[in-house]
């Protein structure tokens, strides 16, 4: 059974982002399941309680939950053309604990897919640095990526509440979940070998936009 986190980068209530995920967890193979974390009760990442050994315990218990994790998925808003604050702060909890070492950096050897959500007809420039990063902490990265325009009037994408309605973008959901159950499937297997890495190369470069 594959386990996947989600994260989103949002942490407004009715967040498209967060909606993305939502619908994600709806469209797994019966091999996987996955689970959303909230990113809203981690503290302002300081080094002092990094290196002291005072983390509070939502960050343990944050930590804890990835750290079983197969893989990842993140769900980006659009955000000055990188990272959202925090999202860039729930990954600095999670790759820093008591000291540098890649012991402590539960994302490492896992692997990662990315879809968001945004204003501009391709807004794929704001996952590059997230991709950037997880190629940094040695993850596998899913080529595959699904960004939706919550602005199109066309796609009707959305609810008023931020849940997915449009049913070719569930579909494309449907495909990325099982791509991702199966990278993970084959990265539990080989680890982090070159044939693992060689798997998840092979599988098509491609960003559906809409």
């Amino acid at each position: 059974m594959t386990s996947i986190i989600g994260l989103a980068g949002s942490l407004r209530r009715a967040s498209a982002s967060a909606g993305l995920l939502r619908a994600a967890s709806s469209s797994l193979p019966q091999n996987a399941y996955m689970q959303t974390v909230d990113i809203g009760n981690l503290p302002v990442f300081n080094k002092d309680l990094e290196l002291l050994g005072r983390a509070p315990e939502s960050v343990r218990a944050f930590r804890q939950k990835l750290t079983s994790a197969d893989a990842f998925l993140f769900s980006v808003p659009e955000h000055s053309f990188g990272i959202s604050g925090p999202l860039m702060n729930a990954l600095d909890w999670g790759v820093k604990r008591y000291g540098v070492g890649a012991e402590n950096n539960v994302f490492a050897g896992k692997v990662m897919a990315v879809i968001g959500v945004g204003t501009t007809a391709t807004p794929i420039h704001y996952a590059r640095h997230l991709k950037d990063w997880a190629k940094a902490m040695d993850m596998k990265i899913v080529d595959k990526s699904i960004y939706v325009n919550r602005n199109s009037v066309s796609l009707n994408a959305f609810d008023k509440d931020g849940n997915l309605v449009n049913e070719d973008i569930k579909e494309e959901l449907e495909k990325l979940m099982k791509e991702i159950s199966e990278i993970a499937q084959e990265n539990r297997t080989f680890g982090r070998s070159t044939a693992a890495q060689e798997f998840a190369g092979a599988h098509q470069r491609f960003a559906m936009s809409f």
